[in-house]
């Protein structure tokens, strides 16, 4: 959350603890019947409280054993005859002046700073106006003075209404300042004399000056001059049967204190940490914010001032198969490590949840808050809890403490510094405090704290409940080695078996302080005083602890165990005494703490199987995800080889279809090359036949028809145009065989064709008549003839077709 809010909240606070003021003081019903008992007699009371009204002129309380009185004296001289068997009187008499109703207050700061605003119901009851103090011999006490602060806050607020905003409230409204201004009326109640300042007489016109005062200075402002002020006050103090009984009250009277918020000063100077933003760097700090806020935070979760994330519902947290994580939670926060060494003496051990809670308290870190809550109804343990981490502080307190030869080297003495005595000092006589050396002893004090004051003194008062300590560490029906550790616990706490302390006590017997001795385990005798036991009646085995809080309380510590022991322990020959059985407890203590620590290591031993069994399983687990990716992996190459394979496989396929074709084209090719073969083979022995055949006819027909010189010539003139014919045919002679049959049929023909034209024709290749037919053609033989130089040369020679 963002430090000016909180500010504000802190501010708001501080103005109503300040201005908290309590109602007029009255006399219960009960008291005036106590008083009216004690006149007469009647009572054993050790004590009562007497209270007077103090007016110049009404009439007596009605019931009342004594009139109204004007001055605080008379009424003093009045009731040392009227309580004859309560002669001692209180130090201090309370005097209360002045009433005013607190709805006069509140219609008053509506009618001036908000009219708008409607008020609730009105609060007839009143407050006084001023409160102040004075001694038996009716001399006011320096200092006692004071204000109603609704009466001063108002008239502040007045005094400043035209600078006033939100933010500056708190400036004028400080405890410092209301001081200043108590001051200004303590100075006309002092006097001189021959001791210096002391207080005037209250007579009843030194009462009245005062109360001018107060009219002038802040009643005239702050209310219309008109209203009527009802001054009638009380005077209330104790009376006591002996002056012992007296010094034994501890129950201090508060009446005339108008302004006493215990802590009003620190809320202030907590709101100015926080506004300069000196306060909440650290997280001890910042969880202190937290702790105040907490509850607004969760109720107005749009405002963010908190990550609620952060917390842990046991009962939800795991669920939706978060098994593991939830035991690895108890898991860890159970584990012997995080729990304190120190064990309140009981034989029962810390349930689960009340250990859980133990563990998350000890010794907090970054994964344990300085501050969390452990909240229960009644009887669920939550004080059980509280003795557990009070036992393992004081282990850990004492484990430092006996780390010192010399106990007198723990300490260091330290000065005051906001004091107004010498060295910063509170007191002449108590200039100095002595503080720890180690820084970390302090980690381990203890304070319990609570709104309810029943619920702070019971757990003070369980601490050092002997009956009720010895009782739980009663032997049951444990084994049989328990029994025996519980009974040596036992005998610890025992008084009948404790060692013997000498205190000087009074001998009323012989009427003087003699030395006397008294069983001790830990300042027993003192811790019986302090609850107030008698002789034969102890039940306190030790001062673990007190109550304090109230200013009764802290009277009471210092009555019954400070100045006895300042008495009886502070002399030189025992202080020595004490060293020596420092060095034995160091000892023995050291021992005790080396086994506990031993077994703690045995524990952590036997909790560890668990973490190596849970590393191992880790590593395994590791491995085996290591296997699965890898096997994941494999199986991915794998697909992806198959899908190659299959690719591969499909061109293959593919490939060899082609190759099959490819043969099988190779085959048609080699078969049909094998045919061309044949056919030319064939077609070239066909026209080597021929050949030969024209060779022959060649020889016949020129060496018949034409003399040799014209064979000759002929014949190359007939190869010529053979070769010319061969030519044109050689290509179909590749073709095969029926190719060479038709060209040989054509040469034929092209014979015949020769034979006939040489026969019938002429030079010109006119129409020969053939002996077979008749009508002009024109044959090929003519066309020989034309380009033929046998034709053209011999043609005279006609040959027969027929011959």
């Amino acid at each position: 959350m963002d430090q000016k809010t909180f500010a504000s909240m802190m501010k708001y606070w501080y103005f109503i603890e300040f201005m908290g003021q309590p109602d007029f003081p009255s006399q219960s019903r009960e008291g005036r019947a106590l008083c009216l008992r004690a006149a007469k007699g009647k009572t054993n009371s050790r004590q009562i409280t007497v209270y007077h009204t103090l007016s110049s002129g009404s009439d007596s309380a009605k019931g009342a054993p004594a009139p109204d009185f004007t001055e605080p004296g008379a009424a003093l001289m009045f009731d040392a005859q009227l309580y004859p068997a309560y002669q001692a009187v209180s130090d201090d008499i309370h005097l209360c002046l002045g009433k005013m109703e607190r709805c006069l207050f509140a219609e008053r700061l509506r009618e001036v700073f908000c009219r708008d605003v409607e008020l609730p119901e009105k609060n007839r009851s009143s407050v006084c106006l001023v409160g102040l103090k004075c001694n038996v011999n009716n001399r006011y006490l320096p200092g006692s003075v004071n204000i109603s602060p609704l009466l001063w806050g108002m008239h502040r607020l007045l005094e400043h209404a035209d600078r006033l905003t939100r933010e500056n409230l708190a400036d004028f409204l400080t405890v410092e300042a209301y001081e200043s201004d108590m001051q200004s009326l303590d100075a006309p109640l002092l006097e001189v004399t021959q001791e210096g300042k002391v207080g005037k007489q209250l007579t009843l016109d030194v009462i009245r000056t005062l109360e001018e005062q107060i009219e002038k200075t802040y009643l005239n402002r702050v209310f219309p001059s008109e209203k009527q002020i009802d001054w009638d006050g009380a005077m209330i103090y104790r009376r006591y049967r002996t002056e012992k009984i007296k010094a034994e009250d501890t129950d201090f009277l508060r009446e005339s204190d108008l302004s006493n918020s215990f802590f009003a000063d620190d809320l202030h100077m907590v709101e100015q940490a926080i506004g300069s933003k000196a306060f909440g760097k650290t997280p001890q700090e910042q969880a202190v914010l937290d702790y105040i806020t907490g509850v607004f935070a969760e109720e107005n979760p749009q405002l963010h001032w908190m990550d609620f994330t952060r917390r842990i519902d046991l009962r939800t947290a795991w669920e939706n198969g978060r098994e593991k994580e939830r035991e690895d939670f108890f898991y860890d926060f159970l584990h012997i490590g995080r729990a304190p060494l120190g064990k309140w003496p009981s034989r029962f051990m810390p349930c689960l949840m009340q250990q859980l809670a133990i563990n998350l308290s000890w010794r907090p870190s970054a994964d344990r808050l300085p501050i969390f809550s452990v909240n229960g109804p009644p009887g669920t343990g939550k004080t059980t809890l509280l003795k557990e981490i009070i036992a393992g502080n004081l282990v850990e307190r004492a484990n430092l403490l006996a780390q010192y030869t010399d106990p007198d080297d723990a300490f260091v003495l330290r000065q005051f510094q906001d004091g107004d005595k010498m060295h910063g000092g509170y007191s002449q006589y108590c200039w100095g405090y002595y503080d720890f050396a180690d820084d970390r002893l302090k980690d381990y004090g203890m304070l319990v704290a609570s709104c309810n004051n029943a619920a702070v003194e019971n757990i003070t008062k369980e601490l050092p409940d002997g009956a009720a300590l010895l009782k739980g560490v009663e032997p049951g029906k444990e084994e049989e080695s328990i029994q025996e550790g519980l009974r040596e616990v036992w005998s610890l706490f025992r008084l009948e078996e404790a060692e013997q302390e000498t205190y000087v006590v009074w001998n009323p017997e012989k009427e003087k302080m003699e030395p006397r001795q008294y069983p001790d385990l830990y300042f027993t005798k003192l811790a019986n005083d302090l609850a107030k036991k008698d002789e034969g009646q102890w039940d306190r085995w030790g001062l673990i602890s007190a109550p304090f809080g109230k200013s009764s309380n802290l009277k009471e510590y210092a009555h019954f165990v400070l100045k006895p022991y300042i008495k009886n322990f502070g002399w030189n020959d025992s202080i020595q005494k004490r060293k020596d059985d420092y060095a034995k407890a160091v000892e023995q203590f050291q021992l005790q703490y080396d086994k506990v620590t031993a077994m703690e290591q045995e524990l952590a031993q036997v909790v560890g199987i668990r973490d190596a069994s849970l590393q191992k399983s880790a590593s395994l687990m590791q491995e085996a995800r290591n296997m699965e990716e890898s096997q994941r992996k494999g199986r991915e190459w794998l697909a992806n080889s198959f899908g190659q394979a299959e690719k591969v496989h499909a061109q293959l396929e593919e490939a060899k279809w082609g190759l099959e074709q490819e043969e099988q084209e190779r085959v048609l090719l080699q078969m049909r090359g094998l045919k061309q073969k044949d056919a030319r083979i064939d077609a070239e022995n066909q026209i080597q036949k021929l050949c030969q055949y024209i060779m022959q006819l060649e020889h016949f027909f020129f060496h018949i028809f034409f003399p040799p010189c014209v064979v000759w010539q002929g014949r190359g003139s007939w190869y010529e145009t053979l070769s010319q014919g061969l030519g044109t045919v050689s290509a179909p002679l590749r073709m095969g065989q029926t190719a060479a049959g038709s060209i040989v049929s054509d040469f034929g023909r092209f014979l015949g064709q020769f034979a006939s034209g040489a026969g019938g024709g002429g030079f010109d290749g006119e129409r020969s008549q053939s002996p077979r037919g008749s009508g002009d053609q024109r044959r090929g033989g003519g066309e020989l003839g034309r380009t033929g130089s046998a034709g053209c040369l011999y043609g005279r020679y006609p040959i027969q077709g027929n011959r």
